[in-house]
């Protein structure tokens, strides 16, 4: 059976089409890449979560969260219009990429000045140094590397997507290393200044890799208010799965403390890892979503049917995996993150529900229809953050968690049910 029969992939000529060779080999390096950054991310985050402590860890995530939440708003979704555009016209390359990283750096700067407005706000006490570091790590230089990872994505060189990624997560491993051989009592503040100067070499790598495979990129910059707004809803939608992902650790800081946080974070951390190959194979196929979009709702939900079962199949394996082996974790981590294990057994589920209301929104999305995947995110986003109020103070991480697979549920449910309203009417 030839391979784009296996991956249900058209092979015949027209603007929806999908190379299948070019998408086996963009999955495969995407998935070669989800196993060395397993690894590699693996690595940094037991040498990070060993050198600061649950507590220590606690603190540098409740920064690094609401740091994620502003992130969206740093790019104002330029990133994925870049794919978008890119994806259906290669001559756009210049003027997206341009205006993609010149919007980073322009809304960047603002949202930093946010970040530390935010965390005097919600996290009193924790030093604006600190707050800074990081918030120029994640809202400049990791945006900066994620424009750069678009860039090829849309060109369907994951390979070097790929490099990218996997290149930012070793240097982040070198940084953690170097963080608890060269600092003899390691803090929460020393390790920023390491992780800020990882994602800069990120960043500065990921802009010389498209310099160089593009050799002249003349400099286009090109901002109406249909950009703005299209970018607007890619933003809001990012910002609203931010928010679903990880509120629930901000409010456990602020309701239980750092402990807990950095007990709760560190089991969301396993869990996001063993989720990585399915948003790889998701990356592989984004700019696919586009083209196929061309003719609609039907030609996304076409394009989307394979990827349900391969996503499927594997999220149940992976959360069989998690539930099995979560008791390791404190050997790995430290007798601090005993209640880790329980955390990664409540949370097994997600992988699964994550699978489906991330392939339903890549529907929308090359459909054209972003305005109503944003509004679906943000409504559960809305009731994300209102069980979290409700359920951490009476039940700490227990709240959380559960909290957090009751929200992906009703994500999926109501994705899903919208595409079949949706699809019934055209």
């Amino acid at each position: 059976m030839p391979v784009s029969a296996l991956l249900g992939v058209s092979t015949a000529a027209g603007a929806g089409t999908t190379q299948p060779d070019r998408l086996v080999a963009n999955t495969a390096w995407m998935c070669a890449r989800s196993a060395l950054r397993l690894i590699l991310q693996g690595a940094y985050f037991v040498a990070v979560a060993r050198g600061l402590g649950a507590s220590g860890y606690g603190d540098f995530i409740s920064v690094g969260v609401l740091a994620a939440m502003l992130a969206p708003f740093a790019c104002f979704g330029t990133g994925n219009l870049l794919i978008r555009d890119v994806s259906r016209e290669p001559a756009a390359m210049a003027q997206s990429w341009w205006t993609a990283l010149a919007t980073t750096v322009l809304s960047g700067l603002p949202m930093i000045a946010a970040l530390l407005a935010l965390a005097a706000w919600t996290l009193a006490g924790t030093p604006l140094l600190l707050v800074l570091l990081i918030g120029i790590a994640d809202l400049v230089f990791a945006q900066l590397a994620d424009i750069c990872g678009k860039a090829f994505q849309a060109e369907r060189r994951l390979d070097l997507t790929a490099t990218i990624d996997t290149l930012l997560s070793a240097v982040k491993l070198v940084a953690a290393l170097g963080l608890c051989v060269l600092v003899s009592t390691p803090t929460t503040l020393a390790w920023a200044g390491f992780y800020a100067g990882a994602n800069l070499l990120g960043a500065a790598v990921g802009i010389g890799l498209v310099v160089v495979r593009h050799r002249v990129l003349p400099p286009r910059f090109s901002v109406s208010v249909r950009t703005l707004r299209e970018g607007l809803y890619f933003a809001l939608s990012l910002w609203a799965q931010a928010v679903q992902k990880d509120i629930d650790k901000m409010l456990i800081v602020r309701l239980s403390g750092p402990l807990a946080a950095g007990v709760y974070a560190a089991a969301f951390r396993v869990v996001e890892m063993a989720f990585t190959p399915i948003f790889s194979l998701l990356a592989a196929t984004y700019p696919g979503f586009f083209r196929h979009g061309v003719s609609g709702l039907r030609g996304t939900i076409a394009y989307a049917r394979p990827l349900v079962l391969v996503g499927g199949l594997y999220a149940l394996a992976a959360g069989l995996v998690l539930t099995v082996a979560a008791p390791v974790l404190p050997l790995l981590l430290g007798d601090g993150f005993e209640g880790s294990v329980e955390v990664v057994q409540w949370l097994a589920l997600t992988p699964l529900l994550k699978s489906r209301h991330y392939i339903a929104g890549d529907v929308f999305t090359g459909a054209g229809l972003q305005r109503l995947r944003a509004c679906l995110q943000i409504g559960v986003g809305a009731a994300a953050i209102g069980m979290a109020v409700w359920a951490i103070p009476l039940y700490s991480w227990r709240g959380a968690a559960g909290a957090a697979v009751v929200s992906n549920v009703l994500l999926v449910v109501a994705s899903w049910v919208a595409i079949a309203v949706m699809r019934r009417r055209s």
